[in-house]
């Protein structure tokens, strides 16, 4: 392969940190240890199988989305180094994200084996941060997802030694893939957009949704997961007409909120402030029109309930459940989730039809609504 581009790059975007950086954080002053280190560039590349679960479209959708997340923690990374002053405009400048084809690699696996050249792993990394294309001048970090033919994806970066060492890379690889919706927000994202779009089938306006969260975690008691009592919050989400409603974006938009909340903030609300805080929710969820609302009993151990005979076959609802309303448990064999959903019939004889929902489940059996 000397001398042989095999990499080609499709599409280059600039990836923003979700949340504004606050002023006060716009100046990231390097320690001493940083300025004696070189601007030199970590290249470093992960790379991953085919998976028929997860096409590379769908892999780099959610390798952008959940970039964006990750920059909201880590901004400097999205900000540019001033040489002069020995610090980083953490401006929210934004990450070069690079989209790339490979489609001469038809087996990654096989690829891997013969270890892969200098020349081709180089193709993979975005070019040395400094004044390219790929890596505007003062930038810190850039990004490369790159597709093989067989349907495998590598992931390459180059960041700044200036800014991050081995730890603090690994640690930021990580805090990016725990950015990404988990299977509970991404089924909600998915069921959630399919309801939008059966609701305005029936010219019925984009509606809010609620999703209960699990308050026991957020709690210092050490016996909370056994306390009897309702723990659970909700929270409500709204979409709005003109917004870029992917169910992906719709996931990692409930996955926000989620972290969001916690148990201190509703402690806050405790006192004098416990009954205004109560009406204010209690106003906003009555407000919400033709409201869902979405709740997980996924890991909940339900199919480790044995008396002694073994463990259940099947854990199923005994009748209709809640009205508009839609519930995520998880499967026995722990391959995927099952979906109990509940809506007006209209809306249910649309939703059953709806080609995005069909192309990512199945539909195993119906209920009539009492």
């Amino acid at each position: 392969m000397a001398g042989v581009d095999v990499v080609s790059i499709s599409s280059r975007s600039t990836i923003k940190p979700s949340s504004a950086t606050p002023p006060h954080l716009r100046t990231w002053k390097l320690s001493l240890i940083d300025q004696l280190l070189p601007n030199v560039p970590i290249p470093f590349i992960l790379f991953y199988s085919p998976s028929p679960a997860h096409p590379p479209a769908a892999i780099l959708a959610y390798l952008k989305l959940s970039l964006s997340g990750a920059l909201t923690k880590f901004y400097p990374l999205a900000g540019r180094f001033d040489e002069p002053t020995s610090t980083v405009d953490c401006g929210d400048q934004g990450v070069q994200f690079l989209e790339a084809q490979a489609p001469g690699v038809v087996d990654l696996a096989a690829l891997l084996l013969m270890d892969p050249g200098a020349e081709l792993r180089g193709q993979l990394v975005p070019r040395a941060c400094g004044s390219t294309a790929e890596c505007p001048g003062g930038a810190l970090l850039a990004v490369q997802a790159t597709v093989f033919n067989c349907g495998g994806v590598s992931l390459g970066l180059s960041i700044s030694h200036k800014i991050a060492d081995g730890v603090s890379y690994i640690s930021f690889l990580q805090s990016w893939a725990d950015s990404a919706p988990t299977r509970v927000e991404a089924v909600t994202g998915l069921f959630w957009r399919a309801i939008i779009r059966a609701q305005a089938d029936l010219g019925l306006a984009r509606k809010g949704v609620v999703h209960m969260i699990n308050l026991r975690k957020h709690m210092a008691a050490p016996t909370a997961e056994t306390l009897l009592g309702n723990f659970a919050f909700p929270v409500i989400l709204t979409e709005e007409e003109g917004e870029d409603g992917t169910w992906r974006r719709l996931g990692l938009k409930l996955g926000k909120a989620a972290r969001e909340l916690n148990y201190e903030s509703l402690q806050a609300a405790r006192g004098k402030g416990r009954l205004a805080f109560a009406v204010k929710s209690r106003e906003e969820m009555a407000t919400l029109p033709m409201r869902c609302g979405f709740s997980s009993w996924c890991r909940f151990p339900v199919y480790e309930v044995d008396f002694g005979w073994g463990k259940p076959a099947w854990a199923a609802f005994g009748g209709p459940v809640i009205k508009q309303s839609v519930f995520i448990v998880d499967r026995r064999d722990d391959e995927g989730v099952e979906v109990w959903v509940s809506l007006e019939q209209e809306e249910m004889e649309r939703l059953v039809r709806d080609e995005e929902l069909l192309s990512h489940v199945s539909l195993v059996g119906s209920q009539s609504r009492q």
